[in-house]
């Protein structure tokens, strides 16, 4: 899924639920859902001559606690997918970092989390921002010319927390139901402090 589908799948919802009517409250109480998107890390540092980076789609199952219209607790799994990296790298920081010449990596990321949810609520829609944490861990292998070796052997870490950061637009086609997208940015998240940005789709369902 890419960020046009995603855009464009959002209009489409919102576009829909103007025809819809809807209260202007949401119904207070627990909720659950689950978000499909595109994942991205940031893996292009400065030791590379060049190279391209490949998103993956990204899932996460959550339920939360919406104590009023503005505001609410959120927490769940998420799966980043895998970040995959293919470039050259100038051998600059080699032996500490990879040798000279192509460099391939393969990094999968899943982690718990638990956010606030600060919400501006309007008779058809919310916009509404999202802090929080990640308790992370990945997997994967990073190939150079010197050969393949697990993250445990390059010295990368393998768990860690990451802040999260987020805003998006909540649409409420029946008042148990909404729709929202959303970008959310996993900060170090990745192995070496690097950042997953994801951008979703979500569906909940409230009691």
């Amino acid at each position: 899924m890419t960020i046009k589908h995603i855009i464009a799948a959002a209009s489409i919802v919102l576009v829909g639920a103007l025809t819809v009517p809807v209260a202007s409250a949401i119904n207070k109480g627990t909720y659950f859902g689950i978000a499909s998107g595109e994942s991205e890390g940031d893996v292009s540092v400065s030791d590379f001559d060049d190279g391209s980076l490949t998103s993956d789609t990204g899932l996460r199952l959550f339920a939360g606690f919406q104590f009023t219209d503005g505001f609410a607790i959120e927490g769940g799994l998420v799966d980043l997918g895998e970040v995959t990296f293919d470039g050259t790298s100038n051998g600059g920081l080699f032996p500490i970092g990879f040798a000279s010449g192509p460099v391939s990596a393969d990094i999968e990321t899943q982690g718990v989390y638990a956010a606030l949810i600060g919400m501006k609520t309007f008779p058809l829609v919310s916009i509404f921002g999202k802090l929080g944490v990640l308790a992370w861990g990945a997997d994967g292998e990073i190939v150079d010319n010197s050969g393949s070796f697990d993250l445990d052997d390059f010295d990368f870490e393998e768990s860690g927390e990451s802040t999260i950061v987020g805003f998006g637009i909540e649409v409420r086609p029946r008042r148990k139901m909404a729709i929202r997208a959303e970008w959310e940015r996993y900060q170090d998240a990745l192995v070496d402090e690097r950042d997953i940005d994801f951008i979703a789709l979500s569906i909940l369902f409230r009691r």
